[in-house]
């Protein structure tokens, strides 16, 4: 509903939604996890070189150059990524197929810690 009126949106390649804790491959390395992403989102047609630029621009834009080599992990105290940055990388990893519209459940959740 968008001011009191009902909307219908089609589900598709254009949208993203983004729950606040998001499920992500705590053993993989967040370039391999936007990598993987992006072969699995992309059009198979797209040729890897685009699909690599993709992910670089993603982890640019999600100010993630520092984390590309860190494992995911399960919680920042375990070494892996802090609340933060793993809110971050969902978005980096759904920017990939560059959405029009993005919902995002609870935006500023964690942040406050």
């Amino acid at each position: 509903m968008i001011k009191g009126c009902v909307v219908l949106f089609f589900w598709g390649p254009w949208q993203a939604y983004i729950r606040p804790d998001e499920e992500l491959i705590e053993s993989l390395t967040v370039r391999e996890l936007l990598y993987y992403s992006a072969l699995s989102q992309l059009p198979s047609g797209l040729p890897l070189s685009k699909k690599l630029s993709r992910v670089d621009a993603s982890i640019s834009e999600m100010d993630l150059e520092d984390l590309v080599s860190v494992r995911i992990g399960c919680s920042h105290e375990t070494g892996g990524l802090s609340q933060v940055e793993r809110k971050r990388l969902s978005l980096a990893v759904h920017m990939l197929s560059c959405p029009y519209l993005l919902f995002l459940e609870e935006p500023t959740y964690g942040l406050d810690r």
